[in-house]
């Protein structure tokens, strides 16, 4: 299927955000929490002309003569007083703790660094937890979406026939460790993960 071109951010889908990764790193796995960026290129092409011409102007306006910044560094974390914001008011907001713009890879790729650790291991999007992704998805489009149970997982990278999984963010009252599963279960899940509905869509067939 033919994605749509010169959208609002408000239609960009899943899939359309997720490709727009250019990298991605998490910190210490055997962390109870753990940090993790995502250098995100700015998608220009694809918004409306005039939301283009408003950001060049705003972006003339703060740092003149510097042009249009290339990617977004969206920086994560998790804490145990994120739950109130995750659960109780579904702001996935909660684990974003910046986000760093950069005018070239080089400088996102030093925003990484810096968050995650000379150490940190890159990792696809299937790779992540699954409620950065989801609060990333969010964040660039605006809408809000009823996701399905990738969002409460973190599937380490792989591809023998199981591999490492961790329920994330961790449970309250459960051991912090991962198990294996099957590899073609975090393959399906996450495919139905991008196709996971807005929650206007949700609630309109609901009436």
């Amino acid at each position: 299927m033919r994605l749509k071109r010169r959208q609002p951010q408000a239609k960009w889908t899943p899939a359309e955000v997720v490709g727009d990764i250019a990298a991605a790193y998490f910190g210490d796995a055997d962390q109870y929490a753990v940090r993790a960026a995502i250098i995100v290129r700015y998608a220009y092409e694809r918004l409306p002309k005039s939301v283009l011409d408003e950001w060049k102007a705003d972006a003339e306006t703060e740092q003149p003569g510097r042009g249009m910044p290339s990617h977004g560094v969206f920086r994560f974390d998790f804490s145990d007083d994120d739950r109130v914001a995750l659960y109780m008011d579904h702001d996935k907001s909660a684990v974003i703790r910046d986000v760093v713009t950069a005018f070239d890879y080089d400088e996102a790729a030093a925003a990484v660094i810096e968050w995650v650790g000379e150490s940190g291991k890159e990792a696809t999007p299937e790779n992540l937890p699954g409620v950065y992704l989801s609060a990333l998805i969010e964040a660039v489009t605006g809408v809000e979406r009823l996701w399905n149970e990738h969002e409460l997982a973190w599937w380490l990278p792989g591809d023998s026939a199981y591999v490492p999984y961790r329920k994330y963010p961790p449970p309250v009252d459960e051991a912090v460790e991962f198990v294996l599963m099957p590899t073609e279960l975090r393959r399906a899940t996450f495919r139905q993960f991008l196709q996971s509905p807005t929650l206007e869509s949700e609630l309109k067939r609901a009436r």
